[in-house]
């Protein structure tokens, strides 16, 4: 059973990884290197086990790799989370990187200098080796994220496009099964450890096993690609730009967002006498009152200045302009940044100066902003300006 559930990941994980490499979006390759990730790994455990027949247990390298790559594992969904939310990851997230370097020297520190220690029941007890204690400090991120995630949902959730928010609830539900995961996993470490200590029995599932390990572990990643993995690709409202036409997938995938919120994602009709009032309202804060020059400015914020519900004028902006919130302030900023570029002796400002005067709060977000709505950085459009 375990060696069927191997081979199907190993496969599995390889035509997603082909599909996603053909498919040649860029928006896709964290998701492609996680598919990548999971091959690899699970080639290298093949090779490093002996229930395989063919297989290099022998081999000293395979061993070192196959754990370098197991301690891989915090680090690489942790980035692939963030990149989810399209946000850089915590610098102290940097560290989680450093554990396999760590584990895997002073694994071979041990084994040089004191060979009959390392070889020692003491070192080699599995409740002092690395699947315990990360997966003891996984866990303990896995339930940060879902935090991350929430309070992503909840500060940003209304600005957001309908295939994007769907992206954060799929990313959020990706946190949920690694959770339950990762908590099953210790919960059968912990329960094997108590046996001897707090009760004694001979029963083989309770006593620590490596196989009843890597079953709880294979069988759930085969479930993981077999449903998340597969709506995933083939879901454009997933990881892709939406489609026109609504299939299967994108209804199957529709299912993760609350009842209230797909209520409100077909609630897109406004009366007359609203579209007229909220046309005014945003007209007069924006072109008279300029509040886009605020680096503060969230959609809450503007929604009680124009007293118009946060909800409600996000999908009036998105019907109205064909833009999120995001988009439609930024689209502002960017007009006021560029009669700040062109004004005379404009060359004497800096460009911080103009990005936090145009109402940008740092100065990378107004390049990566201006060249996305110009295809011009500011110094190119301030150059062209001139000729």
């Amino acid at each position: 059973m375990h060696q069927a559930l191997i081979i199907y990941i190993i496969f599995q994980s390889l035509l997603f990884s082909v599909i996603l490499i053909s498919g040649k979006k860029p928006e896709n390759r964290p998701l492609l290197f996680y598919f990548i990730y999971l091959f690899v790994f699970h080639v290298l455990f093949m090779l490093n086990h002996k229930e395989f027949v063919i297989n290099y247990a022998d081999s000293e390298l395979v061993s070192i790799m196959y754990d370098f790559i197991a301690l891989c594992n915090t680090a690489i969904v942790l980035f692939f989370l963030y990149s989810i939310l399209e946000k850089p990851a915590p610098k102290a997230l940097r560290w989680l990187w450093l554990i396999p370097v760590i584990q895997i020297i002073a694994d071979y520190t041990f084994k040089t200098l004191d060979p009959e220690f390392y070889e020692a029941s003491f070192y080699h007890n599995w409740y002092l080796s690395f699947p315990f204690y990360i997966r003891i400090l996984f866990t303990g991120l896995l339930i940060w994220q879902i935090q991350v995630f929430n309070k992503e949902i909840r500060e940003n959730g209304s600005s957001k496009k309908h295939h994007e928010l769907i992206r954060l609830y799929w990313g959020k539900y990706f946190v949920y099964f690694h959770l339950a995961l990762s908590s099953l996993l210790l919960l059968y470490m912990l329960f094997t450890l108590a046996n001897g200590r707090l009760y004694s029995t001979d029963e083989s599932t309770l006593t620590y096993s490596p196989h009843y390990y890597n079953m709880i572990h294979r069988g759930f990643i085969a479930i993981f690609l077999l449903v998340f993995g597969y709506l995933a690709v083939r879901n454009p409202s997933v990881f892709n730009a939406p489609s026109a036409g609504a299939h299967l997938e994108q209804q199957i995938a529709e299912i993760v967002l609350p009842e209230e919120e797909k209520k409100f994602q077909t609630k897109t009709e406004f009366t007359e006498e609203q579209i007229r009032q909220y046309t005014e309202l945003l007209n007069k804060l924006v072109e008279t009152d300029k509040v886009y020059l605020d680096p503060e400015l969230t959609l809450s914020k503007l929604s009680k200045l124009s007293a118009i519900p946060s909800r409600q004028l996000s999908q009036f902006i998105q019907i109205t302009f064909h833009k999120n919130y995001k988009e439609y302030i930024n689209s502002y900023r960017v007009l006021h940044a560029q009669k700040l570029l062109t004004r005379e002796n404009a060359s004497r400002d800096t460009m911080y100066g103009i990005a936090f005067d145009s109402g940008f709060n740092s100065e990378s977000s107004f390049y990566k902003i201006f060249k996305q709505q110009t295809s011009l950085t500011p110094k190119q459009y301030q150059d062209r300006s001139r000729v």
